[in-house]
């Protein structure tokens, strides 16, 4: 019964490494990611071996590890179609949300390494602790994180784009209300110690109409000069809602 469930684990596993290969954003993450499962992985067909075979002792970690797999394939298979360059900035504003799925899946497959690695040799035990460590993952987790959105921002470049970027939430200090109209609310707030206005929309948003968030913040940037209101750019908060950020004009509407 376990030998069957390994064979299922080297299954989705096997459909990860190839998922990985052609993701389109968050290369970095996703790749490493899928060395932490090859890690983890890798031995357990011998281990089970080991128990001739039954290996009961393992077989609740086994399958908590085929669904956490699954849950891994589903999530890195939505970074493989190729994106329009609006989605993928639309994907940078929710960096937070998927920074934390990340961190889940890491963390479901931290769960389950004391379970998986007992019984393996100490030289192979200490292989995928040292992968699966806090620090190791933070450290690489942190970087891999800079690069994707280097990443993003050298496409954004490249589209003569390049002041337009994703404004944390938390850089957004002392958020007071302005004024609120038909189809949007203003607000006033500090960015990097400059005065700054907050315009976020009123109405719902659908696809259509979050696509065309970024392409009127797109156009707007594009008309930026000394005699036109500055955009910075764009900021999705925790509770998702839409903001385009501009300089503060204190003379004129």
């Amino acid at each position: 019964m376990a030998l069957e469930i390994v064979a299922c684990v080297f299954k989705v596993s096997t459909k990860i490494y190839a998922t990985v290969d052609e993701v389109q954003a968050n290369k970095k993450r996703c790749l490493r990611l899928s060395e932490r499962i090859r890690c983890l992985v890798a031995p357990l067909r011998e281990l089970v071996r080991q128990t001739d075979g039954d290996g009961a002792v393992y077989k609740e970690s086994l399958i908590d590890l085929v669904r956490t797999l699954e849950e891994a394939r589903q999530f890195l298979s939505t970074f493989v179609k190729e994106k329009s360059v609006l989605r993928r900035v639309h994907d940078v504003c929710y960096a937070k949300r998927v920074k934390e799925k990340f961190e889940f899946l890491n963390e479901r497959l931290n769960s389950l390494v004391p379970a998986l690695t007992f019984g393996l040799q100490v030289e192979c035990q200490r292989t995928v602790q040292k992968t699966f460590s806090v620090e190791t993952r933070l450290a690489e987790d942190t970087k891999d994180e800079s690069n994707d959105l280097k990443a993003i921002q050298q496409l954004l470049n490249s589209l003569g784009m390049p002041s337009f970027q994703y404004i944390r939430s938390s850089e957004l200090r002392g958020r007071r209300l302005m004024k609120a109209g038909r189809l949007y609310t203003f607000y006033t707030a500090q960015y990097r110690l400059a005065p700054v206005v907050l315009k976020k929309p009123r109405f719902d948003f659908t696809s259509v109409r979050r696509e065309q968030f970024f392409t009127d913040a797109k156009n707007m940037l594009q008309f930026n000069s000394e005699n036109v209101v500055r955009v910075f750019g764009v900021c999705v908060d925790s509770c998702q809602s839409y903001f385009v950020v501009t300089e503060l004009m204190t003379r004129g509407s």
